[in-house]
């Protein structure tokens, strides 16, 4: 809703009948579902290179290796919740998607090249 209504301002049609998602696709917006999944995965990246001072052990728990196809060792135990609230919160919710990135992903070297590989996985 509120980028529908951003793209009608940015292209400065109000007209009724003008079609938001062919504004959509002109401005070749992501959806904010997944700038918001990039910004949670890119986050996540932050704290397991210790770019920022959260300390992962204290929230999360390395997973044990196995050996499967997606199989990574960066990957995290999933945080099991019954509340759709706690759910949705930060680290149930983001550990799921960072134990989905392929391993080549992980090995980015900066904050900025998974930025981009990150936005282009999704």
């Amino acid at each position: 809703m509120i980028q529908r209504r951003a793209a009608r301002f940015v292209l400065k049609r109000y007209h009724h009948r003008d079609s938001v998602t062919s504004m959509l696709q002109e401005l070749e917006w992501d959806s904010l579902e997944k700038r918001r999944q990039a910004a949670s995965l890119i986050m996540m990246y932050k704290i397991h290179t210790n770019a920022i001072a959260i300390n992962p052990a204290q929230y999360v728990t390395p997973m044990l290796a196995t050996n499967t196809r997606q199989y990574h060792p960066s990957r995290y135990q999933i945080i099991p919740a019954r509340i759709q609230l706690y759910q949705n919160a930060f680290f149930p919710r983001t550990i799921i998607w960072w134990n989905a990135l392929p391993a080549s992903l992980l090995t980015s070297p900066s904050v900025e090249a998974f930025r981009g590989a990150v936005t282009s996985f999704i």
